[in-house]
């Protein structure tokens, strides 16, 4: 009994440690997002808070899971958390759902972004002319829909569109894919990785909780207890 004891209770405190990592992961993700998409793209700004929304939550609810499991919190605080993770787990699919909902608009608001940025950027805007230099740079691409943006407004090629080991940036050598859909494409990509991101956590809220609910039943029926508790008269440790 004592070995299924340890075997558990540390299954139980491994499992509350990977899901805070993770919620860990989503609150970095997420911080990095908002402090270096501003001033480039809202779109992609506002949608790393919920990002770091959901990672403070996961890591302070599994950190209180952490800390129950090795004190052996009593029944109550369990039930409690265990509430709580299915609600974190339906807000999240709830998230995901909604999130998947607005993507298609959501990604014709960049567009239309991406086009006022340009437009702006030709009439010498400094903070659009920013966004442009980075999403071509970065982005590897060239004009709204091509490098004929810049052509038809009888400038030259910025040297953004070119690859970074060309001195002169020329029709020869300039690149010819629009950002406007590359700008889409990957702002695509990056709402697909948060939906599943969520789905990913949702599902680990609910096999947390679906281990909460056996922990308490092992303690009400087999008397079970962690072999990580403490005695309140001295630091033995009860098996």
């Amino acid at each position: 009994m004592a070995e299924k004891n340890v075997v558990w209770s540390l299954v139980i405190l491994i499992f509350h440690v990977f899901c805070a990592l993770i919620g860990i992961a989503a609150l970095g993700i997420g911080v990095y997002v908002y402090v270096n998409s501003s001033k480039y793209s809202s779109g992609l700004h506002n949608c790393s808070i919920p990002l770091i929304v959901i990672g403070i939550v996961v890591v302070c609810l599994h950190t209180c899971g952490f800390w129950s499991a090795h004190k052996n919190g009593n029944r109550r605080y369990r039930i409690i958390f265990a509430v709580f993770i299915v609600l974190l787990a339906l807000g999240l699919a709830l998230m995901a759902a909604l999130t998947y909902a607005v993507k298609e608009e959501t990604i014709d608001i960049l567009r239309k972004t991406v086009d006022r940025n340009f437009n702006n950027a030709v009439k010498e805007s400094k903070e659009d002319l920013m966004f442009v230099e980075a999403i071509q740079k970065y982005g590897e691409c060239c004009g709204i829909d091509g490098p004929n943006f810049w052509k038809e407004k009888s400038l030259k090629y910025p040297k953004s569109c070119c690859p970074p080991n060309v001195n002169t940036c020329s029709e020869a050598n300039v690149y010819q894919i629009g950002c406007k859909e590359e700008a889409a494409k990957v702002f695509s990509v990056f709402i697909d990785l948060i939906i599943i991101s969520v789905l990913v956590m949702a599902v680990f809220e609910v096999i947390s909780a679906f281990m909460v609910a056996v922990f308490m039943k092992k303690t009400r029926i087999r008397g079970f207890r962690p072999v990580l508790v403490y005695s309140r008269a001295n630091d033995d440790v009860i098996d």
